[in-house]
């Protein structure tokens, strides 16, 4: 390894090696697993912190919200709505990019901000945090409505 090759960047919270090592691509056979080049080692996923990036944009009336995928399909009513099959021809799908984007009707875009803030907060924490009261009946409202199962049993004695 050559240093034109390397870069070393050291902060406050330590020191990183970038190295210019062309990145192996995902195998068919093992998908949570990244094959190497010069290791006889996969290297596999974490399970908890490794994000699926893909971007939906809802809309609901005039306010059009681009939330990660792995959020909204922790939805039934979501995860049905993504797995629908891509439209013929070059139309693309909807919620793949702002235009088109997934319409919802019948919902509150207050309510879904609501529901997605207390989505995102109890991301990173092992325990379901208590949200804010305020945040509470109207997600509680949206998890019904959109089968959010694991977050309405979550929130149902905080909403009672």
């Amino acid at each position: 390894m050559s240093k034109q090759n390397s870069a070393t960047l050291a902060g406050w919270t330590g020191c990183w090696v970038f190295l210019d090592e062309p990145s192996g691509s995902k195998s068919d056979d093992h998908p949570n697993e990244i094959p190497r080049t010069k290791s006889s080692k996969p290297i596999k996923r974490h399970p908890d912190f490794f994000f699926d990036n893909t971007l939906v944009a809802t809309e609901i009336g005039t306010a059009l919200f681009n939330v990660h995928k792995y959020q909204l399909a922790k939805s039934e009513v979501f995860l049905n709505m993504l797995n629908m099959p891509k439209p013929d021809g070059d139309n693309p799908k909807e919620g793949s990019s702002p235009e088109p984007p997934i319409r919802l009707e019948g919902v509150s875009a207050l309510d879904l901000a609501a529901l997605l803030r207390v989505l995102y907060a109890s991301q990173f924490s092992g325990d379901q945090l208590t949200p804010e009261a305020s945040l509470i009946i109207p997600a509680f409202r949206l998890t019904n409505m959109l089968n959010f199962s694991k977050l309405r049993a979550h929130l149902l004695p905080l909403a009672e």
